[in-house]
């Protein structure tokens, strides 16, 4: 059976009806699926990112409390999803300031049709994922580097144990759990069925609140990626060994933001 495309979510920042309404239609009328949420100022658009977890935003420069790529640059610094400006400006140097304020892409409304905007939102997705790939692969060489120091550091003092000799029941469970999300990531990869995001995020919490280190939550990624390839065929070891890794990249990532956002109540060791 064949699977539905996973939607997009679009934010569309346009305060003219009628644009909005062509915009909106050159969205519907083809796949992949979008679903689209609607401001039309450039508050409305920040309070609308966060609360209908865009994964792209469409912004017009000319809205009624802000203008021009000063416009780009209050979006780029509150919100993290990659933009497409869409604007009346023909000027090549306008478009260059928004891509140096942060846009992802540039179209004129002049030239805009529907096979130009939905390459667009594909490009800034795909540059999106890949920059944020970056920021993870940083984050993770950071945490990885930490997680040495506090493990030889805490080893010197009391020789302590990893997260398997410390807690093997919950080491399992993680294990486990990490296992059943990799399965959900591969098939979103590969027959692309939807992003196990709550998944991600609900794993990453549970590991905080645990107390797990870096250092505890790559055993856990290493011990899952190992039962991941077992039996398995020489194609799907590939699989395996490559989206694998882009998911504990993404698991690390959530951690990142839980622990910059505050957002979890994390217990203590016992």
């Amino acid at each position: 059976m064949q699977t539905a495309p996973e939607t997009t979510r679009v934010l569309l920042v346009e305060d003219n009806p009628a644009d909005a309404a062509l915009i909106t239609r050159y969205l519907k009328d083809h796949s992949p699926q979008f679903e689209i949420s609607a401001a039309r100022s450039l508050a409305e658009a920040l309070s609308t990112a966060h609360a209908e977890r865009a994964d792209v935003i469409l912004l017009d420069l000319g809205l009624p409390d802000s203008d021009g790529t000063k416009t780009v640059t209050a979006v780029s610094q509150a919100c993290r999803q990659p933009i497409v400006v869409l604007t009346g400006r023909i000027s090549t140097d306008d478009g260059l300031e928004c891509l140096a304020a942060g846009a992802h892409d540039y179209l004129p409304k002049s030239e805009l049709s529907s096979s130009q905007l939905r390459r667009a939102i594909g490009y800034a997705l795909f540059r999106s994922r890949e920059e944020r790939l970056e920021d993870l692969e940083a984050a993770l060489v950071r945490l990885r580097a930490v997680s040495r120091t506090e493990d030889t550091a805490t080893s010197a003092r009391s020789g302590a144990p990893s997260f398997e000799e410390r807690d093997p029941e919950s080491y399992e469970t993680f294990v486990g759990r990490y296992l059943a999300l990799l399965e959900e990531y591969l098939d979103h990869v590969t027959q692309q069925r939807p992003r196990p995001r709550e998944g991600i995020r609900r794993l990453a919490s549970d590991l905080s609140a645990s107390y797990a280190s870096a250092r505890d939550v790559i055993d856990v990624h290493l011990a899952a990626l190992e039962r991941g390839l077992e039996d398995a065929t020489p194609e799907r070891r590939e699989v395996v060994r490559v989206d694998g890794r882009l998911l504990g990249l993404e698991v690390m990532g959530s951690l990142v933001d839980l622990y910059r956002d505050g957002s979890t109540g994390r217990r203590g060791r016992t």
